[in-house]
């Protein structure tokens, strides 16, 4: 994740990580990270989640939403309403 932040710094303006975490689902690994970049009306907001479920053939899930800022509660409720479908012991 970090080196997606460093090209976002690099090549777009005022970029700002707002949130960033490592959390635990029961055996599985996320990770969550919320950025922002430009400005005004043309703000962009993105979540990104990355879920490592360990099975055998160790399974990575990359989830993102990226929208106006203004727009963004919707299209992160969406976001969050996809990874609550998972079921993780199902994944494992």
């Amino acid at each position: 994740m970090a080196r997606h932040h460093e090209a976002l710094q690099s090549g777009v303006e005022s970029f700002k990580v707002l949130s960033e975490g490592a959390y635990k689902w029961g055996a599985a690994d996320y990770v969550v990270s919320v950025a922002e970049w430009g400005e005004g009306g043309n703000a962009i907001t993105q979540k990104q989640v990355f879920l490592f479920v360990p099975t055998g053939l160790a399974t990575l899930y990359s989830m993102t939403a990226t929208d106006l800022s203004a727009n963004f509660a919707r299209s992160e409720a969406a976001l969050d309403a996809i990874m609550g479908s998972f079921k993780v012991g199902d994944l494992v």
